[in-house]
């Protein structure tokens, strides 16, 4: 199948990897075995904006193939679930505050000894 014909249908979905990700910027690129060439995508064309959070290189996602002025772009992107990536962001939120509360007990802590001497 014609990589032409593939992009035109945008049917399919298809997989990949991060390669790439500027959070400061939001842009990023992802690489995918069936096709060629990075796939350019901006973090607004995730399904859920919340995991944009998350983007890391080598995250597997699936997506659309929207073929644009200056290449390929990503579309309708999702994570793939699996064993060893899942995004559970009540569970990371909890643990975030509770490592912050330790940080914070810590240094209060120190305060209280440096004033005591």
């Amino acid at each position: 199948m014609v990589l032409e014909n593939m992009v035109n249908e945008s049917k399919n979905k298809y997989s990949g990897k991060v390669k790439f990700f500027c959070k400061k910027k939001g842009y990023g690129f992802i690489i995918s075995e069936n096709i060629n060439e990075d796939i350019f995508f901006h973090f607004t064309s995730m399904n859920n904006k919340q995991e944009e959070f998350f983007l890391k290189p080598e995250l597997r996602l699936i997506f659309d193939i929207h073929k644009g002025p200056r290449g390929l772009h990503a579309k309708n992107i999702m994570f793939i679930k699996d064993k060893r990536c899942t995004i559970d962001i009540e569970t990371q939120y909890k643990k975030f505050i509770y490592f912050l509360g330790d940080i914070i007990n810590e240094e209060i802590k120190n305060k209280k000894n440096n004033n005591k001497i």
